[in-house]
């Protein structure tokens, strides 16, 4: 990106903060219009489509998962980039070997968490990027060229979230859904600002599953602190105000929902998780030549998903 344009979201950011410390809502609708045409304006000419990036720590068990649904559910698939860190090296030899596995997708080893996230969506020259973790499984099929076709400077679209996603499985408790508008080519449209409980229908900020516009989420991972992918999504909360008022995008049937077995990560220990297997506890798996039986789940009811215990079956050695 350009020193000016550099500059420019420089002080931008720095007056969103000072807004926001004196009353932000007060200034909301002058600043949502300023922002828009800010971001219309801002960042490099990039190409339609849509590049998939994924989070992963210490669960090669669980990103397999991930990327053979991927790739049985996928039509038109586009880039994977994978951010992993490994934390032993047992470890890293699990990650080694899922990459013979998977030898199209573009492995990245973390060593910085933010440097190389910003450096690797700087990378990217499609319009649009899909964020994703690896306790992630695609359960219904989906068309990546029709996600390359929403302008994700108007729209936030999820494929995480579903008309059937009605047990919130970070606050553990069924939840409000908003109102739908049935659009084309599956879309629901909803107003993330609908719901007032905070939920996973009222938090358009967040990453898994969610799809935002390249130069955008550039601007934003550059102008916040983090060091892992919860402070991320936690330091993003700035922007919430001015996000709440975009429409949101979903399909009838969660596509690819989160699976809360396990946690790998220490910023935020309260986490809720199933707690079935550890991250320990699948690496004996995977050293003994298994795979997730992830199969059983597609087209399976949401709620049943979510509360799932994984079957293990011998990992096929080709995808």
């Amino acid at each position: 990106m350009a020193a000016t344009s550099q500059i420019k979201i420089d002080l931008f950011n720095f007056a969103l903060k000072i807004l926001k410390r004196i009353g932000f809502e007060r200034f909301h609708d002058s600043w949502k219009t300023q922002y828009y045409y800010f971001i219309e304006h801002l960042g490099e000419a990039c190409e339609k489509g849509v590049t998939s990036v994924v989070f992963s720590r210490d669960r090669a068990m669980q990103l397999h998962a991930f990327l053979s649904s991927y790739n049985e559910m996928v039509s038109n698939p586009t880039p994977t980039k994978i951010l992993y860190k490994a934390t032993s090296d047992a470890h890293l030899k699990s990650y080694q070997e899922l990459q013979k596995i998977f030898p199209r997708v573009d492995f990245i080893h973390e060593t910085n968490f933010r440097s190389q996230l910003i450096d690797l969506v700087k990378s990217i020259n499609m319009q649009n990027i899909l964020f994703f973790v690896d306790d992630m499984i695609f359960i219904r099929p989906v068309d990546f060229n029709n996600l390359g076709l929403i302008d994700a400077k108007r729209y936030i679209a999820s494929i995480s979230i579903g008309k059937d996603y009605t047990f919130g499985s970070v606050l553990l408790k069924n939840i409000k859904l908003p109102k739908f508008t049935n659009m084309h080519d599956g879309w629901y449209q909803f107003k993330w600002d609908s719901v007032k409980e905070l939920c996973e229908w009222s938090y358009p900020l967040t990453l898994p599953g969610y799809m935002f516009d390249r130069n955008e989420i550039l601007s934003i991972f550059e102008s916040i602190r983090f060091k892992a992918p919860n402070s991320l999504e936690n330091n993003m909360q700035i922007f919430r105000e001015l996000f709440m008022h975009r429409l949101g995008l979903c399909f009838e049937y969660t596509v690819a929902p989160c699976v809360h077995v396990n946690s790998v990560q220490s910023e935020y220990p309260e986490n809720p998780v199933l707690g079935f297997y550890d991250s320990e506890d699948l690496l004996k798996y995977w050293e003994a030549g298994k795979q997730i039986d992830y199969q059983k789940l597609y087209n399976q009811p949401l709620n049943i998903v979510q509360k799932i215990k994984y079957e293990f079956i011998s990992r096929q050695k080709d995808c």
